[in-house]
């Protein structure tokens, strides 16, 4: 069936450009060619000689009514005729075509398939790219907070060490006296021993006087209150201080804006409490806003039920 199939295909198929006849011209020695094949082989002859056998061919040129009736793509009888073409067609031409509308749709789904493909592509790079901003801008605020955290480490070991200090100086100072006052003491022991040696007659007349010097000893050093650090001044509460502290460097914003839903010419601020509009020139790096308008949707924290209220800011005027 095959070999018939390919037999029939020859006999059809012009000599010249070896496809299916296209409006057949057969010559008065029995060829036949595509009228276009058989002018185009006379255009460059200066006889219209026969392009088989580049022989003469006399006399007038007949269509090949037989092959006429051949589709010229399929190579089957032309049976239909189409109502939109206004032409003769065959059987596979109409199953051909019946599965045109399908191919196009699925030529348009697929078409979409690649284009929502390479959105995700261009989307996956921006994610990558919305990581290493939002990481950077952590890492800024954050070395914000610890350099806080470090000067106020430092300013209360300074404290501290003040402190420190000056019971340190207080204490010397004490010990200095108390050092003084022993030997002064020590003076008064021996001047009592001295005269305990003595005879009697002179030891009762200086008896009055090595009295009244023995009871005038001082009393017994006291380093007194306060001579020990305050350490419920520097450890009570100690991380409650430090974040009452923080506060006034740390601006609580209750209403924030949300940088996937900017307008593409719209930029937030670094930390999303402000924004500022670029010339049509350049283009934000939120490219995949699903907004046309000059709209941004904030986002108002709600500590107290722990949820988000989505707020719209609309249109906004330049001012110059």
């Amino acid at each position: 069936m095959a070999a018939s199939f390919s037999l029939l295909e020859e006999d059809l198929s012009c000599t010249v450009c070896y496809q299916i006849f296209k409006e057949p011209v057969i010559l008065l020695c029995s060829h036949c060619f595509c009228r276009a094949c058989l002018e185009e082989s006379w255009s460059k002859r200066e006889t219209e000689d026969c392009p088989a056998t580049e022989g003469p061919s006399q006399g007038e040129n007949t269509s090949h009514r037989g092959l006429q009736g051949v589709c010229g793509l399929h190579s089957q009888r032309l049976q239909l005729f189409c109502l939109e073409d206004e032409c003769l067609v065959c059987v596979e031409c109409v199953r051909r075509e019946g599965l045109r509308p399908t191919l196009e749709a699925l030529e348009e789904k697929m078409s979409a398939f690649c284009k929502a493909k390479l959105n995700c592509d261009k989307m996956a790079g921006h994610v990558g790219a919305q990581g290493q901003r939002a990481e950077k801008q952590i890492k800024k605020e954050f070395e914000k907070l610890h350099c806080f955290l470090r000067e106020e480490e430092v300013e209360r070991l300074a404290a501290l060490k003040k402190e420190e200090e000056e019971k340190n100086k207080r204490i010397k100072e004490r010990v200095k006296e108390i050092s003084e006052m022993m030997s002064s003491l020590s003076d008064t022991i021996r001047a009592v021993e001295e005269k305990l040696a003595v005879d009697d007659l002179l030891f009762l007349q200086s008896y009055k006087t090595m009295m009244e010097r023995a009871q005038s000893v001082p009393q017994d050093p006291q380093l007194g209150s306060g001579a020990l650090i305050n350490l419920a001044k520097h450890l009570g509460n100690l991380k409650f201080q430090v974040w009452e502290k923080m506060q006034g460097a740390v601006k609580y914003t209750p209403v924030v804006l949300e940088p996937n839903t900017a307008y593409p010419y719209l930029y937030p601020s670094e930390d999303l409490t402000s924004l500022r509009s670029e010339d049509k020139g350049q283009r934000s790096m939120y490219i995949f806003s699903t907004h046309l308008n000059p709209f941004f949707v904030c986002t108002k924290l709600l500590p107290y039920f722990h949820n988000f209220l989505q707020l719209v800011l609309g249109y906004f005027k330049r001012v110059p």
